[in-house]
């Protein structure tokens, strides 16, 4: 009868240890999942950003080189009413050079933008793969260390059950 408990008990034992295993193993992959589509999301919404930062700052450029021809568009005008000369191209170059240099402007804080949503990008990468890797993992080794154990300690009650049996066999 005792061996049968023993047994008994040492298969229950070992099975809930395998569904906790199991279950920890589960839940694992279930957080790095969810882990996984939230960097996603993050990294599609960087990325809108990064579309919607490229079309402002070519929108920008073209309001910018519209004014700048506006402009050269008026001072010839102007300096054809006046009898033109070295002055009125020199402000049309002037206002052209401002222009080009407003554009040089929105263009280089355009690269800076997309350097840093870049880095962001990376940034979320990092965090995410860092998440993932401080998840509890369960550990195969650790199942079978634990099935090692209980079954030693099953083994163990089951003599020392022969051992009181067989002391009080000696008794009678």
């Amino acid at each position: 009868m005792c061996d049968l408990i023993s047994i008994t008990s040492l298969a229950l034992s070992a099975a809930g240890s395998a569904m906790q295993y199991q279950q920890q193993k589960d839940y694992a992959k279930q957080q790095t999942r969810a882990i996984q589509a939230d960097v996603a999301q993050q990294m599609a919404a960087t990325q809108l950003q990064q579309v919607q930062a490229n079309t402002q700052a070519s929108d920008q450029i073209s309001e910018r080189a519209k004014r700048a021809r506006a402009e050269a568009a008026r001072l010839r005008v102007i300096s054809g009413e006046y009898g033109g000369g070295l002055s009125a191209d020199r402000l049309e170059a002037q206002a052209l050079g401002d222009s080009a240099a407003d554009i040089a402007t929105i263009q280089q804080n355009s690269r800076n933008a997309s350097a840093q949503l870049h880095q962001e990008a990376l940034g979320l990468r990092s965090r995410g793969q860092s998440q993932i890797n401080s998840l509890e993992r369960p550990s195969g080794l650790g199942l079978g260390l634990n099935l090692a154990s209980q079954t030693l300690g099953a083994y163990n009650g089951y003599r020392r059950q022969r051992v009181v049996s067989k002391a009080s066999d000696l008794n009678l």
